[in-house]
């Protein structure tokens, strides 16, 4: 799915990538837009352009994860998706932030993209 935020907005969600942490099973910061919680997976930067986009995982506290995948720390989830028992991806991984445990949801992987300067699509 792709969502459209302010710039800045897109800057800071860039600055707050957590793709190296989530390997050591933590994360550099949560963000939240429209009262739901993500995860930055990784983003695209050009030197000319600046932020182009990032992608986000939603992220719940594990004791209120409901989804089909069991939740597992980085090495495991790697393993299984190295004997084919599960995809590729972010989908429910287990991490730490700020001494709580949270999940990766496994619904589709977030796209933010920059709006055009001076346009505002949500109100909040």
């Amino acid at each position: 799915m792709d969502i459209y935020i302010p710039k800045p907005i897109l800057d800071y969600y860039c600055s707050v990538d957590s793709v190296q942490q989530l390997s050591k099973n933590t994360a550099k910061e949560i963000v939240t837009h429209a009262n739901i919680q993500y995860v930055i997976t990784g983003y695209a930067a050009s030197g000319e352009a600046g932020h182009l986009w990032c992608w986000a995982k939603q992220v719940v506290p594990v004791q209120i994860y409901k989804g089909k995948l069991k939740p597992l720390h980085h090495n495991m989830h790697h393993v299984e998706v190295q004997q084919g028992k599960r995809e590729r991806g972010y989908s429910a991984q287990l991490f730490t932030f700020e001494g709580k445990q949270y999940v990766t949801h496994e619904s589709e992987t977030i796209t933010f993209y920059p709006t055009e300067s001076g346009v505002q699509l949500d109100l909040f």
